[in-house]
Formats: structure tokens, C-alpha cells, sequence
């Protein structure tokens, strides 16, 4: 275990300086500008994969709920994120 979590920081170590993917941003802003209301519909099943551009084309509730909880607790910032991830 130990083992290969040396192995994936080093095939990561990086990773945490880099923006948002564009999935992510378009979560961000929705979260911004909307709050809770905003990303809501992406909680359902039957409205979580219809997406305005293609971005939120699928659906994951669970990086939803993580996701905005990071932003909401600690701003838009995506080092947190990625770190979180890693």
C-alpha cells in the first residue's frame, strides 16, 4: 500500500498546480453564480447528464457533491481540488 502510494505521487507530484479540467469549470461557475439551486439538477438521474455544451454530459453525483462542498468551503481555488483527488 505504502508502495503504491509513493509510486503515485511521484507520477502525480505536480498535478495539484494545474487548473480545472473543463467538466470542473463548468461545475465552478454553475456553483458561483447559482449556489445549491445551480447544481441540483445534476443530482438527478434524469436531468444530471442533459448538459448545456456537453460538459456535465454525464452522470457522477458523487464528484457533484464533493466538488461543490470544496467550493463552498474553501473557494474556487483548484490546487485544493486536485489535492483532495490525489
Amino acid at each position: 500500500m505504502a508502495f503504491a502510494a509513493f509510486v503515485a505521487a511521484i507520477a502525480y507530484f505536480g498535478a495539484w498546480r494545474y487548473g480545472y479540467a473543463s467538466d470542473d469549470v463548468a461545475l465552478v461557475v454553475r456553483f458561483l453564480r447559482d449556489g445549491w439551486a445551480g447544481v441540483a439538477p445534476l443530482l438527478d438521474p434524469r436531468t444530471g447528464a442533459v448538459g448545456s455544451g456537453g460538459y456535465e454530459a454525464y452522470y457522477r453525483p458523487a464528484w457533484v457533491i464533493i466538488e461543490s462542498t470544496i467550493v463552498s468551503l474553501f473557494g474556487p481555488a483548484p490546487s485544493l481540488s486536485h489535492l483532495i483527488n490525489y
